[in-house]
């Protein structure tokens, strides 16, 4: 089976950063929990990134289709596929609103 290598934007840390210290305010436990489970959702795209579907802005990313999916229903995680490589471009509420290009590094 072909393995990927993920890599995610340098915006993405400053995310997960700011979802970890949102979340610890009310209890630490559980933002230990979610961010957790949201890097082991993004290290499962090693293998198969294509089983989750393209986001709905129908936007691109350096010319490569975006993808998305949920985690813990609250956690939006956006990348691309480039060759062997998976990049994650962003992690966000499912509650803000749809990506932009702008969004986009």
């Amino acid at each position: 089976m072909k393995k990927y290598h993920i890599t995610l934007n340098p915006s993405v840390y400053k995310k997960l950063e700011g979802i970890f210290s949102y979340i610890a305010a009310e209890s630490p436990k559980s933002a230990l929990a979610v961010l957790d489970e949201i890097e082991k959702q993004i290290i499962s795209l090693e293998s198969m990134p294509e089983r989750f579907a393209l986001v709905p802005e129908n936007i691109t990313y350096k010319n490569y289709q975006v993808r998305h999916f949920f985690c813990k229903k609250s956690f939006r995680v956006i990348y691309a596929i480039n060759k062997n490589e998976v990049r994650v471009i962003d992690v966000r509420h499912a509650a803000q609103s749809f990506l932009s290009e702008n969004d986009v590094e």
